[in-house]
């Protein structure tokens, strides 16, 4: 062997020392790359690749809303009929729709419970008016009352918005 081929004694791999492939006689893949313990700094760039993927698939699908709203927590669900008459009765409202859905069905420590009932009236008005009012009444009974004019990916012109607050407020 010539004295530039013989095998040299190597630190201990908890060193932060950097070494190149013909120090350590490893092949050049590793090269660059510090290791700490039995972490390799190298691998935190893999890690930052991991967490962007994460955080595009957890972003993905969320459309901004835009518009007005109104929510409270009431103590009952009025009748559906007298909901209807007083929407339909109200300046600048022409039509109301109803409809009733059920909603989820929610999964707790006794059991999966009936499905929430959602009750939305639809109404508009002339050119300008337009909104829909929701009632949702869960298995425990609690009611959840909103009102909104909301779009998805812009915003509803400030003629819409104007018209409705208005309705909104009555």
């Amino acid at each position: 062997m010539t004295p530039n081929h013989a095998p040299q004694r190597t630190r201990p791999s908890s060193t932060l020392r950097s070494r190149s492939a013909t120090e350590d006689g490893r092949s050049g893949c590793n090269r660059g790359v510090q290791r700490v313990g039995s972490l390799s700094l190298g691998s935190l760039g893999h890690m930052r690749y991991i967490l962007s993927l994460f955080l595009l698939v957890l972003l993905t699908g969320c459309d901004p809303g835009y518009g007005i709203y109104r929510h409270a927590h009431v103590p009952f669900m009025p009748a559906p009929a007298f909901v209807g008459t007083v929407v339909r009765e109200t300046p600048g409202v022409d039509d109301v729709r109803y409809s009733y859905a059920e909603g989820g069905r929610p999964l707790t420590w006794t059991g999966i419970k009936p499905p929430d009932q959602v009750h939305t009236f639809s109404y508009h008005g002339g050119s300008d008016v337009r909104g829909s009012l929701m009632y949702v009444v869960d298995y425990t009974g609690s009611v959840e009352y909103s009102q909104s004019l909301i779009m998805l990916g812009r915003r509803p012109p400030q003629t819409w918005i104007d018209a409705t607050h208005t309705v909104m407020l009555e």
